[in-house]
C-alpha cells in the first residue's frame, strides 16, 4: 500500500532563522536531506533539498548563520492573539521504550512567532498592546505547564 505521509521521522533538527524563512535541516548524513522551509510573510511550508536556490541564498546570508539553534523535534502551529507561533522541542529526555520505539519527555520548549514582530497581524480594532499581553499569558502557561 502506498503511504501518503512517509513514516521517517528526525530526531536532530538544525533551526536557522532568517528575516524571511525558518529553515529545519535534518541532522543525518545517511540519507538525502529534505529540508523544510517556512516562509515567514506566507506561513506556507514547503520542502527543499541541498539544491534549491532559495535555500542556498538564505544559508549563505550572515543573519541565517548566527540564528542557528539545534532542535529535538517540533511540536506544530498554536494561533494566538497576534499570529500564529511554532512549538519546538528543545530537549528531551528518553523515559522508555513501546515496542522498540523510544519514548521521550520533553525537557525543554520553546515558541516563536512565525510573522516578524512589525507584521503582526491586527484583525480587528482591538488595541495590539492589550493582545501582546494576552499572547504572553498564554505563552507563559505553555512553559509552565507539567
Amino acid at each position: 500500500m502506498h503511504e501518503l505521509y512517509p513514516t521517517k521521522h528526525y530526531s536532530e533538527i538544525n533551526f536557522y532563522r532568517s528575516t524571511d524563512y525558518f529553515i529545519f535541516e535534518p541532522i543525518c548524513a545517511k540519507t538525502t536531506k529534505q529540508t523544510l522551509l517556512l516562509n515567514r510573510h506566507t506561513q506556507q511550508f514547503s520542502l527543499a533539498n541541498e539544491q534549491t536556490k532559495i535555500l542556498q541564498e538564505e544559508l549563505l546570508k550572515p543573519e541565517t548563520k548566527q540564528n542557528l539553534q539545534q532542535l529535538a523535534g517540533i511540536l506544530g502551529v498554536i494561533q494566538l492573539n497576534s499570529g500564529p507561533y511554532i512549538v519546538f522541542i528543545k530537549s528531551r529526555a528518553l523515559i522508555g521504550q513501546l515496542s522498540g520505539h523510544p519514548i521521550y519527555r520533553i525537557k525543554e520548549a520553546a515558541i516563536y512567532p512565525i510573522f516578524k514582530a512589525s507584521e503582526s497581524p491586527i484583525t480587528d480594532l482591538e488595541p495590539q498592546e492589550r493582545k501582546n499581553k494576552e499572547d504572553q499569558s498564554y505563552i507563559c502557561l505553555l512553559y509552565t505547564s507539567d
